[in-house]
């Protein structure tokens, strides 16, 4: 049985492994040389929201950084909807130039 993150159209497209849970995501990447590891943790089991949080920690003290991040996945309709409603009017929608048919960008305007 597919999960949230199969169900929402741009999360399944960009879903690199076929795992049912999807609620504990952790990536680490070390610095070349090893001087700084960064580890990302997210939580996608409360969608839309998608929630990560980012540690970074310089070495050779061991000083650490954080950073708390949380992404709300909305179709294009759903955007349209809140932008209106906050008094915006969408002139335009396009494709994002860095991620051709995976995002959307919205130009708006709120009225003068």
């Amino acid at each position: 049985m597919p999960d949230q993150i199969s169900d929402h159209p741009r999360l399944a497209a960009i879903r690199d492994v076929p795992d049912p849970d999807r609620s504990d995501l952790e990536v680490a990447r070390a610095e070349p040389g090893g001087a700084t590891v960064r580890r990302i943790h997210g939580d996608a089991a409360a969608l839309p929201l998608v929630r990560f949080r980012g540690t970074s920690r310089f070495g050779p003290d061991g000083v650490s950084l954080g950073s708390d991040s949380t992404l709300r996945f909305r179709s294009a309709d759903g955007m349209r909807c809140d932008l209106g409603q906050h008094g915006f009017a969408v002139e335009d929608v396009r494709g994002a130039p860095d991620r051709p048919g995976r995002e959307l960008v919205f130009v708006a305007r709120r009225p003068s």
